[in-house]
């Protein structure tokens, strides 16, 4: 996660809090589908960084 996180940008790095944030609210909300979504979309996003910057 910390490789991850030293990627991002500012707005990468706030987006990908705010997708914890969001998963986060699902759990607590007792929304499985919503925080599967999220947290789907949230490693796929963090996958395309490592493979975009393995590629520079």
């Amino acid at each position: 996660m910390h490789r991850t996180a030293t990627q991002y940008d500012k707005t990468g790095l706030r987006r990908s809090v705010a997708e914890h944030d969001e998963i986060i609210g699902a759990f607590a909300n007792g929304d499985p589908e919503w925080a599967k979504a999220v947290m789907t979309a949230h490693v796929r996003r963090a996958y395309h960084v490592q493979k975009n910057k393995l590629k520079a």
